[in-house]
């Protein structure tokens, strides 16, 4: 009888601490579940932060393009129009210009070397026809020494009376899907 008592105080025994390592485990995973929970809000928080860095670190080596221009006719009635740029952000270094096309009423296109000058840098271009026509777009590729890739469009307005202005968009970013 002694034998039966003591299976069934056991056995009591043994349920009670079942019950408590599954209720100690229960309280373990939630702890965990938790820490993860909090885990994921700081990788987020983090991220985030980045992304604002990288927008920050963009904007800081943009570059800062003016541009300047004069018409002669070196042999009328051909007209040569030759565009000055210059970056004027000091951060940002430009390793490629490339202008993709030559625009409509254009006869010849001719690239002048960039250069760097006191971390100021210039480079040009030099158009030719026999009437620079009003109005024509010049589209404009820059690659800075970070990779990032921009467009510009140019608005050359010919006055007529030898007057050239040169109007340049905003910069544009292109993003390459990889």
């Amino acid at each position: 009888m002694w034998a039966l008592w003591i299976t069934i105080v056991a056995g009591f025994l043994t349920a009670g601490f079942t019950l408590f390592s599954i209720w100690k485990l229960f309280l373990k995973d939630r702890q965990k579940t938790e820490q993860i929970t909090k885990l994921s809000s700081i990788a987020e928080s983090m991220k985030d932060q980045l992304d604002l860095n990288e927008k920050r670190y963009k904007n800081l080596i943009r570059p800062n393009i003016t541009a300047t221009a004069y018409l002669t006719q070196p042999a009328p009635p051909a007209e040569l129009l030759s565009i000055k740029f210059i970056n004027t952000n000091t951060s940002s270094t430009i390793e490629t210009v490339e202008f993709p096309q030559i625009p409509h009423g254009v006869n010849s296109l001719m690239k002048v070397a960039l250069s760097t000058n006191n971390e100021v840098q210039t480079f040009g271009v030099q158009l030719r026809g026999n009437k620079i026509p009003s109005g024509i777009v010049l589209s404009v590729d820059y690659i800075t020494e970070d990779g990032y890739k921009y467009i510009q469009d140019v608005v050359i307005i010919n006055n007529g009376n030898g007057d050239v202005e040169v109007v340049p968009s905003k910069l544009k970013e292109v993003i390459e899907e990889h």
